[in-house]
């Protein structure tokens, strides 16, 4: 098994919903859930649901896209330039297990940020896959920085991992909350 560690949410386990902490990949390709014994009350369906996983071209979006399609969900991928032989690989997986997966290559530097980038990424979805009830963000960049109380490095942090996102959070929003 090969692990794909971090924290990774709530998933459905066929009757209830569980707490999941990791999601390991076997060898054939297939994921494990490994959950927690957090029950919510109240059973919620994803069967025909769409997902949009931004930053999906990685291994912890190849492990949540074929999660979600072994559970019905048809995905939506937006990846960034360099990562294209990963997603193509993803988007086999996720047919294989007979869902739909549509791939929205971006540019990570300017895209992520941009407004019209983020209504088309949304309006492929809406066309392709119908509807878009679910969206995820794993893209991130990342840097180490030295003392808590150093602004600079923070206020980095805050534009290049936090801020960019808002352009395609408030797209799928729109469409999710509608």
């Amino acid at each position: 098994m090969k692990r794909t560690n971090g924290l990774i949410g709530p998933q459905y386990s066929g009757q209830v919903w569980l707490w999941t902490d990791k999601i390991e990949m076997s060898d054939n390709g297939s994921s494990v859930i490994d959950t927690k014994a957090d029950l919510v009350a109240e059973p919620v369906r994803l069967e025909n649901k769409v997902a949009l996983i931004v930053g999906g071209a990685s291994e912890k979006g190849k492990a949540l896209a074929i999660s979600f399609a072994e559970r019905g969900i048809d995905v939506a991928i937006v990846y960034y330039e360099g990562r294209g032989e990963l997603a193509r690989q993803i988007k086999e997986k996720v047919e294989q297990l007979q869902r739909r997966c549509v791939l929205i290559c971006g540019d990570h530097g300017s895209d992520l940020d941009n407004e019209l980038f983020a209504q088309r990424a949304v309006e492929q979805v809406l066309t392709m896959l119908g509807h878009l009830d679910i969206y995820i963000n794993l893209s991130t960049k990342s840097f180490s920085f030295g003392h808590v109380y150093d602004v600079e490095p923070q206020q980095r942090m805050l534009t290049t991992r936090v801020l960019p996102h808002f352009p395609l959070i408030k797209a799928a929003l729109d469409e999710i909350i509608g």
